[in-house]
């Protein structure tokens, strides 16, 4: 069942939370600026996931990585925001597309890129590097973190970001020998 909670900030600006708990199913918490987009989104989600019970559809079909996300994080926290933008490929695929081979492919090609610290990307200044294999590590571990929470809720997934963070941490450890 779907309850929308009416929130005042420290600003005085009105937020609506909106909390759907339904048996079988991980909790979704999620809050908006306005009333009407948070009642459409409840119903929204809530009959999409009554919906989904009559056919049989398993939960790494019913949850897409940004409601694993969004079950885990605030809006307003860094791992959130830095989780939407890295995995911004994968955020409205089913789980099951979010599978261990993909987000190993991800982790080697930001690996193998480049990336540019300080200065202004517009000008061109600024130091271009490899990224750092413990920004990677991190951003896999705040994803695996989420999924965790997932299961721990009660949802029947795989959980692919951890063995992506157990072998990476295998090639920093490589790379720290030589």
């Amino acid at each position: 069942m779907a309850s929308i909670e009416k929130r005042t900030g420290a600003n005085g600006k009105a937020t609506y939370r909106v909390d759907i708990r339904l048996k079988g199913h991980a909790q979704i918490t999620k809050s908006f600026g306005d009333i009407e987009t948070a009642q459409i989104f409840a119903k929204y989600k809530e009959m999409t996931l009554r919906e989904c019970d009559k056919f049989d559809a398993s939960d790494e079909d019913l949850y897409t990585l940004r409601d694993v996300l969004v079950s885990k994080y605030s809006e307003g926290d860094k791992s959130f925001r830095i989780c939407l933008s890295y995995f911004e490929d994968f955020l409205d695929k089913p789980l099951r597309k979010c599978g261990y081979e993909e987000l190993m492919d991800l982790a080697v090609t930001t690996l193998n890129s480049t990336i540019t610290v300080g200065g202004r990307r517009e000008n061109g200044t600024g130091v271009k590097k490899k990224p750092e294999i413990g920004t990677i590590i991190r951003r896999f571990a705040y994803l695996s973190s989420a999924i965790n929470s997932m299961i721990h809720g009660g949802v029947s997934i795989d959980n692919p970001a951890i063995k992506v963070v157990r072998d990476l941490k295998t090639i920093q450890a490589e790379r720290t020998k030589h």
